[in-house]
Parts: C-alpha cells; structure tokens; sequence
C-alpha cells in the first residue's frame, strides 16, 4: 500500500506538466509569449554576465601583473645579494690594506727602536722573487741546469724592488722585523740583489747573547766572531769563539760593533748547536737564521743618511 502512493503521484504530476506544455503552445501559437521570456531573460542575464566577463578580465591582468612583480622582486633581490657580495669583498681587502699596514707601522717601530740612534735610514723594498736576479737591463734567471742548478736546491739570494735611486748600495745590511735578513749584493738602477745570511758569501761580525739561569738575564758576551752561510740554505757557522764563553743551544746570535754599517745587536740567529773536540780551541756553532727566507715579503735596507741619488 505505502508502495502504491508514490508512484501515483508521479504519475499525476506527469500529466499535469505535458498538460501545462501543451496549453502554451497552444496559446502562443505565434511565439510572442517565447519572444518576450527570452527578452526578460536578456535583461535579467546580460549584466551579470558582462560583470563577470570584466571581473575574470581583472583577475587575469592582476594575475599577470602579480607575476611580473614578483620577477621584479626577484631581480632586485638579485641585485641586492651582488651589491652587498661586493661589498663585503671590497671590505676584505680594504681590511687586509689595513692589517698590513699597521703590520709594517710596528716592524718599523720595532726596527727603530732596535736602530735606536744609528745614523742610517730605512729604505723599505719589496722582496720580488725567489729567483731572479737583476743585471743591468733587466730581469733574468740568475742560473740554470748548464751551472748545475736543480730543482730543489735552495736560492741563496732575493730581488728587492730597491736600486740606485733609493740609495742602495753593495754590502748594506738587509733587515726585517724578526732580524737580519743579508747584505746588499748587486745594484741596479730600480731593484737590487741580496746575498742572504745563509749564504756562504755573507758574512757578519757577531756574539752570543746568553741566557743566565741563575740570574734570569741574557748576557752578551764579549768576545766577536764570524756568522757565515753553510749554503744550505737553512743554517749559518758561528766560528772564532773560544771554548771559555758560555753558549747553549736557544742562545742568540747577534750583530756586533765591529760590521762596518750595521747597528750591534740586531738579532741574526739562533743557537741550534754548540760543540768542541778535546783539542779544539774554540766551538763549533750551529745557527738557525731568525728570518724565514721563504717568507720574505718587505724587507728595509739600512742606508746611510742622505745617501739617495737621482
């Protein structure tokens, strides 16, 4: 029964709906009442959807718009990272400038004071090569395999940026901060050569500076020998002193009054060994250079006063 209903109210609403289509068309057989719903609906519909032809126009160019700022965005963001990239690399070196500058304020204050009131100047020279030497006219290899020389073999000798015109001259001592550097041994007109301490043709009056336990003090000791160069390239002899002076391995090597041209007590060395044989009358010492060769970037040369020429 409760089956029944339902589909006899469908069926009755079915009926009425074919009745209802059939009434208007016959009614509207010339098709006014259609003309008119179909203009009602053009007024009713067309400004909705040209408003919503606009407003999904508006969305599109915004959209568009949207993109191309955030392309600007990201330029700019761009930019901006090169900008401070730069920045920060201009910095560091502006920063190292400066390290290096007051990294030479304190050698030169640290070699005055040692100069104290020697009348020499401080031609300050940049250390040009491992390698090279200066004849006049030009920079060439000093030698090559035809005079023996090998890879591996130590240079004894460095170009400084430093000539004639600055006053330099043969045989001046070469310093730096940690201590003596050579001699001066071939001048050009700009740049020069240097003999260094390990070289066996430099060759320096000098004494042992020792350290006293028992008083806690370093003693200079009188006595006056001769540093030279073993020509390894890492050590130099003491010779001439006598077996009666005190002197220990980590004792110092300094220059004595006696080198023309050189204040006495520039740091040379280091003791690195001191021996004799029973029949020996005096040492032998071994000396570790206080300057790293291999490290060599500015180096000041000790000229005598109003020394310079054109």
């Amino acid at each position: 029964m409760s089956i029944a209903r339902p589909r006899s109210r469908r069926t009755v609403l079915i009926v009425l709906l074919v009745a209802a289509s059939v009434g208007s068309m016959a009614l509207d057989r010339g098709g006014g009442l259609a003309s008119r719903v179909r203009a009602v609906s053009a007024h009713v519909f067309a400004p909705s959807q040209s408003w919503l032809k606009g407003f999904a126009l508006e969305l599109a160019d915004r959209g568009a718009g949207g993109a191309r700022t955030l392309a600007t965005d990201a330029d700019d963001a761009a930019r901006l990272r090169a900008m401070l990239a730069k920045a920060e690399a201009d910095n560091a070196r502006l920063q190292a400038r400066l390290d290096d500058a007051r990294r030479q304020l304190r050698e030169v204050r640290q070699l005055v004071t040692a100069l104290g009131d020697y009348p020499v100047m401080l031609v300050p020279a940049n250390v040009l090569s491992r390698d090279y030497v200066l004849p006049e006219g030009g920079l060439t290899v000093d030698a090559g395999s035809r005079r023996g020389v090998a890879k591996g073999h130590w240079v004894l000798y460095r170009a400084i940026s430093r000539g004639k015109t600055a006053g330099v001259a043969p045989d001046q001592p070469v310093v730096a901060a940690d201590g003596v550097v050579g001699l001066v041994d071939r001048v050009g007109r700009h740049v020069s050569q240097v003999r260094l301490v390990t070289s066996p043709e430099c060759s320096l009056a000098a004494r042992v500076i020792h350290w006293d336990g028992q008083s806690g003090r370093w003693r200079p000791q009188p006595e006056n020998g001769v540093v030279q160069g073993t020509g390894d390239g890492r050590t130099m002899h003491l010779l001439h002193i006598p077996r009666n002076v005190d002197v220990s391995p980590g004792d110092l090597v300094v220059t004595a009054r006696a080198e023309t041209g050189i204040a006495e007590h520039l740091i040379i060395g280091e003791v690195t060994e001191a021996s004799y044989l029973p029949t020996d009358l005096t040492y032998t010492i071994r000396v570790r250079p206080r300057v790293n060769p291999d490290r060599l970037d500015r180096v000041y040369v000790l000229s005598p006063r109003g020394s310079s020429s054109p």
